[in-house]
């Protein structure tokens, strides 16, 4: 039913909910072919909805998750 996709969106959503204590501000999911991408995020910085994540480049050429923080990002 799901071909190539070695998690399938439901699992993937049962994880993601699992750590919703990890962020209340926002929850994001991407499956496709040989990829499952799912997180719960803490706005901190960026409040806006343009740094939800997973975040999609070049109409879904590739996608990115990000957990960390990037020191002197304001330079």
């Amino acid at each position: 039913m799901w071909g190539d996709i070695l998690v399938p969106p439901p699992r993937l959503l049962a994880m993601r909910d699992d750590q919703v204590h990890r962020g209340p501000d926002a929850a994001g999911l991407h499956s496709g072919p040989h990829i499952g991408l799912a997180l719960n995020r803490l706005a901190i910085i960026d409040l806006s909805p343009a740094a939800n994540q997973p975040m999609e480049v070049d109409a879904g050429v590739a996608h990115i998750l990000f957990n960390g923080e990037i020191y002197n990002y304001s330079e």
